[in-house]
């Protein structure tokens, strides 16, 4: 027989049992689907398999949310009289009403009591405010249709002036009177006829675990009850009647006990928290309908099964003064305390698995963990959680409600192009978006490909820009150089010209000719996507109605990322929310231009409410957000993040909201949302409830409270419950974690620090071990070389002397160091950088003796991307070429008469082979120059070339050696080169078997100041000045710190010795 009837318990395990007995009578029609009203997903899931468990299968369901169904009621009996449009939606749907709010409301601005907003709307960006503010105008109509339909009828009367009802009139005018308020006075008239049969309604209609509904959709209810069975399945977490009670904070504030008005706290934690469940029981208690009550009492065996049976008996234990003692090990409420979300999540993991060990039979699927901000805390799950197969720490979990914008690489990429659109399309945003997954596929680029693709930018001298019409575009001069169209034309001439022995520009164009063979086929591939981005980012400026709009995205997004790999759907997601643009605009009669910046906010919008579609109740661990309606039942419920200030959320209420100033009882508020749902949370966990926030600072541990929900619980435990030994229940309930996870208070027994960790076992027994020092890289000689080491090439041997600690690691053990490249740069040269100071003044050096004109070279430089823009960049040019001169007039009296014919070595030196060939050897002898300062290095290999070509017989022959400053050194007849070849050679040797404590510079100010007279003890001294100098310090080369990191080498006893006898004949030959 058609009527309401509410069936209440504590427990949704009993809920669930009722409806499976209310859908045991079958309809009338087998082919009728039940209709089963939820309010997530994750709800509809888990009803599906609790009804499968009790009827063997559950088919045939269908699950709408309650807007929904309303709706498509008011169709089924209202026919067309409930809007056009699809049979689900509604023309005041608020994603529709905001496009129409935006085309009626500049029309009304010059109306009274607009001011505010036409002051409002008057600054910057005025679309995008004026869409925004839409959209909140939308959303408050919206709500008012459901909490306020009296304020609409009233409105469309005519019986307000207010700017919001003027608003509204405008829009009914347009649009009608279809609306929720209307169509539910229609609804109504229709069905209190007896005689009326409306085919379209379902014969039964169940409503299961919405912890609140509005006023409207009990009303809309119980009307469909006149003609169809309405069942309300709803959890109430008290079987007394608690519409009075209040909390309390309140009673004291009003300043009495509640007697006098016959209200009173009740249970402390239902008063707190309650608020939302209480008004909603007391409109349900406003009506006269059947109810079916089952209640199930916990017991009072744990704290939290005593916590749960105060609240199904309105019980507020210790009120009278006498605690409960709480048996030994009780740790069914568990609170934790860390120093960040990282570590809340790592101290989860081991205390789940100790879980699994206490709790016999517990799975991973009967654990719910959630927090109120998903966001934050999806990356440390998916970082701690995703362990190998065969890790026996690994437990099955899955993450639900991702949002897509957040957790989507499609969506982020796809807006990633839309904010490069209005930006300066600086070299790291466009890599950033290239480096995409979805768009890196779409281009046919792999990983390897885009290694290379960020060296050629980087050298190419590419920072930001299009082109030089780009940069007047924003306002800037009109200057070419540092853009992509620069950069890439380099890299095409590069590619397309043969190779060539200068650098002079080709047309005004420097090539870049890094890229050959297969890499043309990279090359191909980036211009196509430079291509596609340079046009779309064009495309994008230009304003258009919505409908152009949504063709034009749906275009783009297919030319960057390929919906053939889209195994989430997520491409597919957002190609849908692109096209519903355009029925949006339509069904709204919207079709003025608008900017991208009002097209891109609403696409986030729309996007944000939109996830995965899985993860909840998928087999293993749910991790989830704090959404209101979850008050599915869980062996054992987690709680991350349970911050001050982050749980419960504030929401900050519209200036203009007339809800939020004239409140009515039963409205929602996203705080009393949250209250309750935590309730809910307390009241579902069957074994354990396990709560933890960020108690501790990261940097000095400060204590940090938690969310004011926590202090309530443990406020009430400590006022009912006390410890059998006699502690604060609060530090009884209350852990506080340890900084790092390698803590020694992990593996000490402790039952409340608990870690299965053994990377972290390891490094606590080291941590807690006696601290050894360090060892060398290299605790013993290595054997000596091979014979064909003796043979040794001249740059060999100058090699070795520059960095003996990379010679023998690079050389002889094949090490090689893999150095993090340098982040691209987006801003044009400001300063030439040391390497790129050098690679100007070497250019310049080669223009000036090939007779270049000066303007050639500048423009050369400037090409090429090594020249500062505008006047800066010419003064500084003038320098540069002043330096290439200077220098050249330095050499210049020791190359007179030109070059000879370099000379070949081939000399026996002990029982060492010397090699190779000396160039640049000028009438007087060999004659070397640096465009830069000489260094320790630049004045050994000088000086091993001299011995070298004297031990060679040529005599008579005296070395250069020329720096930028025009300084110069030579080198006069050495007293035995045969001699200190052999040395060199000797120490060679012994740095092939072990590190040899040789370092140019601080060796040679340590030579230089015994030369000076100074002792041992000064200069040893002086050389730790080179060694640890403030601005480039030798002791930071890689290579050291891998071979001397037990201590500082200077305090070997090598070292002296080994400087003295490679510096002092160097010092002794050398003119200065």
């Amino acid at each position: 027989m058609p009527g309401l009837i509410l069936h209440t318990s504590n427990r949704l395990e009993i809920l669930a049992d009722r409806l499976a007995e209310a859908l045991d009578a079958p309809p009338a029609d087998p082919f009728q689907a039940e209709v089963i009203l939820v309010q997530s997903r994750g709800m509809e899931r888990w009803v599906s398999l609790e009804l499968a468990k009790r009827h063997g299968v559950a088919a045939n369901l269908r699950f709408p949310f309650p807007n929904h169904f309303v709706q498509k009621a008011f169709r089924a009996v209202l026919g067309d009289a409930a809007g056009g449009g699809k049979p689900d939606s509604s023309p005041f749907d608020p994603a529709v009403l905001a496009w129409e709010i935006m085309g009626l409301l500049p029309a009304c601005l010059d109306q009274p009591g607009f001011g505010d907003l036409r002051g409002y709307l008057v600054e910057a960006e005025r679309d995008l405010r004026l869409y925004q503010l839409s959209g909140r105008i939308a959303d408050l109509f919206d709500l008012y249709l459901l909490f306020r339909p009296d304020w609409i009828r009233r409105w469309e009367k005519g019986d307000d002036d207010q700017w919001q009802a003027v608003l509204w009139r405008e829009l009914a005018a347009r649009k009608g009177s279809n609306h929720r308020a209307a169509m539910f006075t229609a609804f109504r008239k229709a069905l209190a006829n007896p005689a009326f049969r409306p085919a379209g309604l379902p014969p039964r209609v169940s409503v299961f675990g919405i912890s609140a509904l509005p006023p409207f959709h009990v009303e809309v209810l119980a009307t469909l009850s006149a003609h169809a069975d309405v069942h309300l399945f709803v959890m109430n977490p008290c079987r007394e009647y608690w519409g009075d009670i209040v909390p309390g904070r309140r009673l004291a504030r009003d300043g009495g006990d509640g007697t006098e008005l016959h209200l009173e706290e009740g249970n402390p934690l239902l008063a707190s928290l309650g608020t939302l469940g209480r008004d909603f029981f007391d409109l349900l208690e406003t009506r006269e309908t059947p109810k079916d009550e089952a209640w199930e009492d916990p017991g009072e065996e744990t704290l939290l099964a005593a916590l749960q049976s105060d609240i199904l008996n309105l019980r507020e234990r210790g009120k009278e003064g006498e605690r409960t003692i709480l048996r030994p090990g009780d740790r069914s409420v568990e609170i934790v305390s860390c120093h960040s979300p990282m570590r809340e999540v790592e101290v989860l993991q081991d205390r789940l698995l100790a879980l699994f060990e206490e709790i016999p039979g517990l799975m991973p699927r009967d654990i719910l963990v959630m927090t109120p901000d998903l966001g934050l805390y999806a990356p440390y799950v998916q970082a701690v959680f995703s362990l190998r197969p065969d890790d026996p720490r690994r437990i099955p979990f899955s993450i639900a409600d991702r949002s897509l914008p957040q957790d989507s690489p499609a969506a982020e990429a796809f807006f990633r192009l839309l904010d490069l659109a209005e930006s300066r399309l600086g070299a790291p945003d466009v890599l950033d978006l290239l480096e995409a997954a979805p768009v890196r596929s779409r281009f046919g680029l792999s990983e390897e490909d885009l290694e290379h693709v960020a060296v050629w930018i980087r050298e190419s001298g590419i920072r930001w820009g299009k082109d030089a019409a780009h940069r007047v575009a924003l306002g800037l001069p009109e200057i070419a150089e540092n853009t992509w169209r620069a950069g890439l034309d380099r890299m095409l001439l590069g590619y397309a010209l043969t190779a060539r022995d200068d650098d002079a520009p080709f047309h005004g164009i420097v090539p870049y000719d890094r890229i050959e063979g297969g890499e043309a086929e990279i090359l191909a591939r980036l211009l196509g996507f430079t291509d596609a981005l340079f046009r779309v980012a064009a495309d994008l400026d230009r304003p258009r109605p919505p409908a152009e709009w949504s063709r034009f995205l749906a275009e783009t997004l297919d030319a960057f990322l390929s919906r053939e790999e889209d195994p989430l759907g997520e491409i597919e997601t957002l190609y849908r929310t692109i096209t519903e643009l355009e029925d949006l605009a339509d069904a709204a009669g919207f079709a003025d231009p608008v900017g991208l910046a009002v097209v891109r906010d609403h696409l986030r919008e729309r996007l944000g409410g939109k996830g995965f579609g899985f993860g909840f109740l998928a087999g293993g661990v749910t991790f989830c957000a704090m959404l209101p309606m979850r008050s599915i039942p869980f062996r054992v419920i987690c709680l991350l993040g349970m911050n001050d200030g982050a749980y419960p959320r504030v929401s900050t209420p519209l200036g203009f909201d007339l809800m939020a100033k004239n409140p009515r009882r039963g409205d929602r508020s996203r705080r009393q949302d949250d209250r309750y749902l935590f309730l809910e949370s307390l009241l579902s966990a069957r074994e354990k409830l396990y709560i933890s926030y960020t108690g501790q600072g990261i940097r000095d541990n400060a204590v940090r409270p938690s969310s004011v929900l926590v202090s309530e619980i443990l406020d009430t435990a400590e006022s009912g419950f006390t410890d059998q030994e006699g502690r604060r229940i609060r530090d009884r309930l209350v852990t506080r974690h340890p900084l790092q996870a390698f803590s020694p208070g992990y593996f000490k027994g402790d039952e409340r620090l608990v870690s299965y960790s053994p990377e972290n076992g390891a490094a606590a027994l080291r941590a807690a071990g006696e601290r050894t020092p360090s060892q060398d890289f290299l605790p013993a000689d290595l054997p000596e070389p091979e014979l064909e080491w003796r043979a040794v090439d001249i740059a060999a041997l100058a090699a070795f002397f520059a960095n003996p600690a990379r010679f023998l690691l690079s050389r002889r053990l094949g090490l090689r160091l893999v150095r993090e490249e340098e982040p691209l740069e987006d801003a044009e040269p400001f300063a030439l950088n040391s390497l790129e100071r050098y690679d100007a003044l070497q250019y310049l050096i080669g223009a000036v003796q090939a007779g270049t004109d000066p303007i050639h070279a500048r423009g050369a430089l400037r090409a090429a991307g090594l020249l500062l823009h505008g006047s800066p960049g010419l003064c500084r040019f003038d320098d540069l070429w002043s330096e290439a001169t200077s220098l050249l007039a330095a050499v210049r009296p020791h190359t007179e008469g030109g070059p000879v014919e370099p000379l070949d070595l081939d000399l026996i030196i002990g029982e060492f082979r010397l090699t190779g060939r000396i160039g640049n050897v000028f009438a007087g002898g060999p004659v070397s120059f640096r465009p830069a300062k000489i260094k320790a290095r630049d004045r050994l290999r000088a000086w091993i070339v001299h011995l070298a070509s004297h031990a060679a017989g040529c005599t008579d022959w005296r070395s250069v050696l020329v720096g930028r400053d025009g300084k110069t050194r030579i080198y006069s007849t050495p007293a035995d080169p045969e001699a200190a070849l052999e040395t060199l050679l000797a120490l060679y040797w012994q740095g092939l078997m072990r590190p040899l404590p040789f370092f140019p510079e601080s060796s040679l100010e340590y030579t230089v100041r015994r030369g000076k007279g100074g002792d041992h003890a000064a200069a040893l001294s002086a050389a730790a000045g080179k060694w640890e100098a403030f601005k480039y310090p030798e002791k930071d080369d890689p290579w050291y710190c891998i071979c001397f990191r037990r201590e500082s080498p200077l305090k070997v006893d090598a070292f002296g010795p080994t400087a003295l006898a490679v510096f002092n004949p160097l010092l002794e030959s050398e003119e200065a």
